[in-house]
């Protein structure tokens, strides 16, 4: 198993300035204490107070990411962006789209204005067309018109960034598969749709501290920008695999409600351009190498 890249005693050069958006959010809220511990000086920004852990002792700023001006004062002075934060609940697919895809263009158009080099924009495994048995590689076909808000509302910011694509901002657009560990709730839903599914049927999930990695990977590599990457771990789990593991999950909460009973969850994706370009190597190459490192 290999050491998660925020644990590697020799670095490079510090992050720098970062602003990060959605920092109380299930990924941004694990990040930031890590960021901050490799030498980045962070500032955030969210929509709104939201259910992960508290932001880390960072500053936290509330505003409208549609909002020039918000965007302006949130930017100067930064050397990269991590773009996390999205609206969804409460707005229906056409809703969710259009107001992520408003958001991240006044974003990246206010970053590019103040000279940021690097924006780093998380994205979901959920925005693929599906693709039959294969895995899914990132120029395969997205979804058109999603019902659901969620993806719908990271297919508005990728389309938003698609204009700076070539540019002097850098953009990186990273697509995780199902998050899970450190206590994240989250998982609930992957055990409720195992509860559901054929034994043989496979979820593609990534550990928390695996997509740290890739952000850090993504900030730091000059191969990064202007190409879009999948995340997850290397070997996707069976539901029959899952479903023993809902007990030990019952007593942290009902999940996200971002899956739906027995539907599909996402899709298995083929991670190897992030191995070539950045190093992606999953220190959780499966979620049963992170309940024996106690990582759950």
């Amino acid at each position: 198993m290999r050491v998660p890249l925020e644990t590697v005693d020799a670095e490079p050069a510090p992050l720098g300035r970062i602003l990060l958006t959605g920092a109380t959010g299930r990924v941004g809220a694990r990040l930031l204490p890590h960021l901050k511990r490799l030498g980045g000086e962070a500032r955030l920004l969210v929509w709104g107070p939201g259910p992960g852990p508290g932001p880390g002792g960072g500053r936290l700023v509330t505003g409208d990411l549609r909002d020039p001006a918000v965007c302006r004062s949130a930017v100067e002075g930064v050397d990269a962006v991590v773009h996390i934060a999205s609206a969804f609940v409460g707005l229906d697919g056409p809703g969710a789209e259009e107001v992520n895809r408003t958001a991240t263009a006044a974003l990246a158009r206010a970053a590019l204005d103040a000279g940021v080099r690097r924006f780093v924009q998380m994205s979901s495994y959920l925005v693929y067309a599906p693709a039959g048995d294969r895995p899914v590689r990132e120029d395969d076909p997205l979804l058109e018109s999603p019902e659901s808000s969620f993806p719908a509302a990271k297919l508005g910011a990728e389309a938003a960034l698609r204009q700076f694509t070539g540019g002097e901002l850098e953009v990186c657009v990273l697509r995780v598969a199902f998050t899970y560990g450190e206590g994240d709730p989250h998982l609930a839903d992957a055990l409720s749709w195992a509860a559901h599914r054929p034994d043989d049927e496979r979820l593609h999930l990534v550990h928390h501290a695996d997509v740290r990695a890739g952000i850090f990977a993504a900030l730091r590599s000059p191969a990064a920008a202007g190409h879009t990457y999948n995340l997850a771990d290397d070997e996707p789990a069976p539901a029959a695999l899952l479903r023993p593991l809902a007990d030990e999950f019952t007593a942290r909460g009902a999940g996200s409600g971002d899956a739906e009973e027995g539907g599909p969850l996402g899709c298995v994706v083929d991670t190897t351009a992030a191995r070539r370009d950045l190093g992606f190597r999953p220190a959780y190459p499966s979620i049963e190498d992170a309940r024996r490192a106690g990582r759950m």
